[in-house]
């Protein structure tokens, strides 16, 4: 499809939506419940988005500074989002912070930015004064008090903000990472960037004359939520809907009846979610169910489980999902969003390959299925985004040679917002970025291997967190989804030592020893090596699209806080 001919050349997303006034029938159903809906057209956001920008505005605001989000409340997002597009206002998303984590996350990026505002219910800001008293960091907690805005005081007042027509290099918002690294930074995203990027998406999706219907959980602080699920459609003209992903995570299924009642043909789930589904998916209560309408489900969190795709594609298909419908993609905040699509008329593809081949620089070796691992493909480059895999020389590499991924293009970040050492960490003089991630080109099709620094290495071999975890989820006992692996340096083994933590709820240690032992031993049949510690813990972190925060559990073993565990089950084995 030639997307110059289905929309206009709109050189920023504010261009967008005042081209979008004029749809009163087009729009976003925002699900609530399994019952209650909200239906909001894009005439209407429209209207309210400058609405709030005079709020905004007569708040102070100008173009330029910048608005914290902690708005868990969709349709308050999205209302807010635009307004400070049409303002000249820098959006900065952030997940609600609902627990100490999330709080600290939010206090560190709010000291990362220049003179920020805050947007958010009462009711949030009685929480962060209640930490601040609690941790000792009432001065920043002071600053935010003092440049928040209250949702609650808003009302409708029928007077329009004034609207600032922005430069194609302006910052459109800052897309904050999503934490599965210790260190969360500030992606720059201009209009420039999202629109190259909105393009290309549009364009890789081959849609149909008619266009396509999206229905997405996934978070808006999330690239896949904001950028895929609502940008996306915004500037296609779609039919759009949201679902809150604490709905989906509380009702799984739910997702699956919204897909089948509103014919929805795009929608998105990273391996955590067919997980989700799996876990609680009753058949026999499914009645009525059809999936046919879908086209496409983005798959492109992880390293993405080709046994767990066939899984969840072989339960779909009595109520009609087709197989070609999964749909690998690669992507990061970096480049907005989108850097390889497959394409939307195949099924996916995988190689299984020789654990052992895959050292960087090294050719790797394609194998029978038996004890190799699978890896799926996640296409070609969209358009306007270069890609390469270069050796730990930065020499760019050959066909099914594995090395790190660069990429280049007018979607890619020009680097992270007030951190110029992180930005030339990652970004080379000639303008390509280091994604971290590890991958090989198949015949001109990316497939990625891990993350660099979830790489572990051990007895002379390179083996991969997920690749352990998916390991020790075949073992009996263990449920999807419930084990994180991480590599710690040994200075006298001078290689590092495999630790997997499992999640167990039950209190005595003396029923995880067997399961313990099981996993140990399927570990080094199915990959090849030892663990050698195995760690019981109440709770796997994760960010909020499902990704295992391993640093945390990593940091947490180096700073002792399991030793107390350790000895205890090193006592009980040795009674045994």
């Amino acid at each position: 499809m030639d997307t110059a001919k289905k929309f206009p050349n709109y050189k920023n997303l504010v261009e967008v939506i005042r081209d979008r006034q004029e749809e009163r029938d087009r729009g976003i159903t925002f699900v609530e419940d399994d019952e209650k809906e909200q239906i909001i057209s894009y005439h209407r956001l429209y209207e309210e988005a400058l609405t709030r920008l005079y709020h905004l505005q007569d708040k102070g605001l100008k173009p330029g500074d910048e608005l914290v989000f902690q708005i868990d409340n969709n349709c308050d997002f999205i209302i807010t989002f635009w307004a400070c597009l049409l303002g000249h206002i820098i959006p900065v998303p952030v997940t609600t912070a609902a627990n100490d984590r999330y709080i600290l996350k939010l206090f560190s990026i709010w000291k990362s930015l220049n003179k920020p505002y805050l947007i958010t219910f009462k009711k949030h800001l009685d929480k962060l004064n209640q930490f601040a008293g609690e941790a000792n960091t009432g001065n920043t907690f002071s600053q935010i008090k003092a440049n928040a805005i209250f949702l609650d005081d808003i009302e409708g007042s029928g007077k329009h903000g004034r609207i600032y027509y922005p430069m194609e290099t302006d910052i459109a918002f800052i897309q904050f990472s999503s934490g599965s690294t210790s260190q969360s930074k500030g992606v720059v995203l201009t209009h420039k960037n999202l629109m190259t990027n909105l393009k290309a998406i549009i364009k890789g999706l081959q849609p149909p004359a008619a266009g396509d219907r999206t229905l997405s959980w996934m978070p808006l602080t999330h690239d896949m939520g904001l950028i895929g699920f609502h940008l996306t459609p915004i500037v296609a003209n779609w039919f759009q809907f949201i679902m809150p992903t604490p709905l989906f995570i509380r009702n799984p299924s739910l997702w699956l009846r919204k897909v089948c009642e509103h014919k929805a043909t795009l929608t998105s789930s990273p391996n955590f979610g067919y997980k989700h589904v799996l876990r609680f998916f009753n058949p026999g209560k499914m009645a009525g169910l059809d999936l046919s309408s879908v086209r496409l489900i983005f798959n492109g969190a992880e390293p993405i489980s080709a046994e767990l795709c066939n899984k969840f594609l072989d339960e779909m298909a009595p109520f009609g999902l087709q197989r070609k419908a999964m749909f690998p993609v690669y992507g990061l905040a970096e480049a907005s969003l989108a850097v390889s699509f497959s394409e939307p008329d195949e099924e996916m593809a995988a190689a299984v390959v020789d654990r052992d081949s895959l050292h960087i620089g090294q050719k790797v070796k394609e194998v029978d299925m038996g004890n190799g691992l699978s890896l799926v493909e996640v296409g070609t480059p969209v358009d306007n985004c270069s890609l390469k895999i270069v050796a730990a020389s930065k020499e760019e590499v050959g066909d099914r040679v594995v090395g790190h991924i660069l990429i280049k293009g007018e979607n890619v970040t020009s680097g992270y917002y007030n951190n110029l050492e992180a930005t030339k960490e990652t970004i080379t003089p000639d303008g390509w970025l280091d994604t971290g991630d590890l991958g090989f080109l198949r015949d001109g099709r990316l497939v990625i291997t891990g993350r660099v620094k979830e790489t572990i290495f051990a007895n002379g071999h390179t083996y991969f967190s997920h690749d352990i975890e998916s390991a020790a989820e075949e073992v009996e006992g263990f449920q999807v989804n419930r084990a994180a692996a991480v590599g710690v340096y040994n200075p006298q083994l001078q290689c590092d030592e495999i630790i997997c933590f499992v999640l167990f709820k039950k209190n005595d240690i003396t029923d995880f020893l067997p399961l313990a032992m099981a996993l140990k031993k399927w570990v080094v049949k199915k990959v090849g090596v030892g663990v050698s510690y195995v760690i019981p813990v109440k709770h796997i972190p994760t960010t909020t699209s499902g990704k295992i925060q391993r640093y945390r559990l990593k940091e947490a073993f180096l700073d002792g806080e399991f030793d107390p565990l350790l000895r205890e089950i090193g006592a009980l084995q040795n009674m045994n």
